[in-house]
């Protein structure tokens, strides 16, 4: 089912996407903080919001607001059944049909003055690849820094995983062969982001307050199986996009001992993660997908296999002893 307000953009500029299921009172939280934004940019920009079957009032939030901002284009698009993340996430980059695609998460909130940002580059200069939106609470105001693409990558890495704060160039060259070949994975955002630097090696980082999330946990996906197997998705598409082999080590080596290896030593010892609610396989299924998927780098060896061999016991104690000198040494927290 398709539903849609205001005028039909045969210019558009930037597609805003918003997937969603059953978080009517958060979307309706954050299409209230990005709608008035878009009004000085209406005829450049287009809001489709895609729901995934939702059974709560997530259609009556949507019909209010269409209702509200009759000089905007909002699309509303209703699966008649949940086609999960992957087939949102498509369903969302099909009907988009702006120069750029911004794939919001309807619980990340955008932050004043943020797509005024955005669209005053667009219309100056659209030759990027990416606009990446850097939080940095610290900054008094938004800082813009252009970049090439192995700088960028060489010095963000994973960090651009987070999808909500890529805004990337809507190619659908490649779609066909890109949702086949990477069909339900995890990080299909990730890499239709690379997608994009097929045409140009530009980018534009916005560094500051820029967005800001619900805290709604997340839930219901398997997290070792998408944040180390699906990862490897997006490293897999790399090398088609001529990111060089040094940089690609480089990724890797940072994803494992900075994301990774600190989520698999809290698993080990704890038998379970301290957020969200998560399916997880035994710690001995992930240790062979870790080994499978990084045993080619020497942090693997270096870092991640000494303790692979020690005994949940002592990563117990030492998680133990970590926190205790941590209240220590900050015993307001």
């Amino acid at each position: 089912m398709l539903m849609e307000s205001g005028i039909n953009n045969l210019n558009t500029l930037l597609t805003i996407s918003i997937p969603t299921w059953n978080r009517a009172s958060i979307l309706d939280k954050g299409l209230a903080l990005l709608l008035p934004q878009i009004r000085a940019f209406s005829q450049f920009i287009e809001v489709i919001i895609s729901d995934n079957a939702s059974d709560d009032n997530t259609q009556s939030v949507v019909a209010t607001k269409l209702d509200e901002y009759p000089d905007l284009r909002i699309i509303y698009n209703r699966n008649s059944e949940n086609i999960k993340f992957f087939g949102n996430f498509k369903k969302c980059k099909e009907l988009a049909q702006g120069k750029y695609l911004w794939i919001l998460s309807d619980d990340d909130y955008v932050k004043e003055h943020i797509v005024e940002t955005i669209m005053q580059q667009l219309q100056t200069k659209n030759d990027y690849a990416l606009i990446y939106l850097k939080n940095d609470f610290s900054l008094p105001k938004l800082q813009l820094n252009k970049i090439c693409k192995e700088a960028f990558f060489a010095k963000e890495t994973y960090r651009v995983g987070w999808i909500s704060a890529d805004i990337f160039l809507n190619d659908h060259k490649h779609d066909s062969q890109v949702f086949e070949t990477y069909k339900d994975s995890g990080f299909i955002g990730f890499i239709c982001l690379l997608d994009a630097f097929h045409n140009s090696d530009n980018v534009l980082i916005i560094c500051g307050n820029c967005l800001d999330g619900s805290q709604d946990k997340s839930k219901g996906f398997n997290y070792f199986d998408t944040f180390v197997n699906h990862m490897n998705h997006v490293i897999d598409y790399m090398p088609s996009v001529n990111l060089s082999k040094r940089l690609i080590c480089h990724f890797k080596r940072v994803y494992l001992t900075e994301f990774i290896l600190p989520k698999y030593l809290v698993y080990k010892a704890k038998n379970k993660l301290p957020f969200g609610n998560f399916e997880l396989e035994p710690i001995k299924e992930v240790e062979s997908w870790i080994k499978k998927n990084y045993s080619d780098t020497y942090t693997y060896w270096i870092l991640f296999v000494p303790f692979m061999i020690m005994p949940a016991s002592y990563l117990s104690l030492a998680l133990k002893f970590k926190r205790a000198i941590h209240r220590k040494i900050n015993p307001e927290i």
